[in-house]
């Protein structure tokens, strides 16, 4: 019964996370502020009443409808609280109730914002790479009590990877619009929770990923669809994951495959 009520806590505590996730990444790209001012509706801008307020549920008794205008609630808010309340639950399986754990917390939150972000927009707000790039390397110097070495390797060598990806790729194809610097100051955010070697381990399993899902997409679809920009904050928020939750178990296996040849 303990236990129940531990996962409980913890599913209610990512899900309400979630809902701010939510709220930032609605309000970051239109330069709105996300420390005061209660949730509004997307389409008539009316305040949303407290008892629709609570994550999930709010959802479900509105039937997936606004309270106001009666339009349909955007599916992307409760699939964003469902997914971190599911994240929050697996961080606490991964790590316990660690000191790290909190740290873990604000990380994939700002994945989970970034994401989202470049889904709807197409773009990473400088402001969101720039506060997690300071929180990350602070929070290194706080946890090792020192200069944080690893997390400003990270900052550059990630940083700087997808930065040389995208100039070769304009060499070797020509792609003027390949890698955009949110993308770049995404990774570097990345590299300085993660250190550069889980980092630059995200950030490759981004590129391949991105990789293979922009093969797929020209092999299925369109040739003007198939061409237009892939959004890469996704993958490499992905990556990301990868890299925290696995990320040794990973380049263990990785070091046994080449060990083998």
């Amino acid at each position: 019964m303990e236990n129940l009520l531990i996962i409980a806590v913890v599913f209610l505590l990512g899900t309400i996370i979630g809902s701010f996730v939510g709220l930032c990444a609605y309000r970051i790209p239109r330069r709105e502020t996300i420390l005061w001012g209660g949730s509004r509706c997307d389409y008539c801008d009316e305040p949303l009443p407290w008892r629709y307020k609570f994550p999930l549920l709010g959802y479900l008794l509105l039937k997936g409808r606004s309270a106001c205008c009666h339009r349909p609630i955007p599916l992307r808010y409760p699939l964003t609280e469902l997914t971190t309340g599911v994240l929050f639950l697996v961080l606490f399986y991964d790590l316990g109730p660690d000191v790290q754990l909190p740290v873990a917390a604000v990380f994939v939150g700002l994945l989970l914002v970034g994401a989202l972000i470049d889904l709807q927009s197409g773009i990473i707000p400088n402001r969101l790479t720039a506060a997690g790039v300071a929180v990350g390397v602070g929070l290194s110097a706080v946890l090792h009590q020192g200069w944080p070495v690893d997390a400003l390797l990270g900052v550059v060598i990630c940083g700087g990877f997808l930065y040389l990806g995208g100039v070769l790729g304009e060499v070797l194809f020509g792609a003027h619009d390949g890698m955009g610097g949110g993308d770049i100051k995404f990774a570097a955010m990345i590299g300085a929770f993660l250190g550069w070697q889980m980092g630059l381990l995200a950030v490759v399993l981004a590129a391949l990923t991105g990789v293979v899902f922009g093969g797929a997409r020209m092999a299925v679809q369109p040739e003007g669809v198939a061409h237009r920009e892939i959004r890469f904050g996704p993958f490499l928020a992905g990556g990301a994951l990868v890299g925290l939750l696995w990320g040794h178990a990973v380049w263990d296996w990785y070091l046994s495959l080449i060990g083998g040849f």
